[in-house]
């Protein structure tokens, strides 16, 4: 996981729309766009 997030509150902030969404990349497997990942770490950082 990212950082110190568990993985179910990973799912609950991408389902609010405050984390990135995954791309299916075939049946059963997501991944995420690493300049996806990188905003919204920058993001974070920035709230900070």
């Amino acid at each position: 996981m990212i950082g110190n997030l568990g993985r179910t509150t990973w799912w609950r902030m991408m389902r609010s729309g405050s984390a990135p969404r995954p791309i299916r990349i075939s049946p059963g497997r997501v991944a995420w766009l690493e300049a996806d990942i990188l905003d919204w770490i920058a993001e974070r950082q920035a709230q900070a």
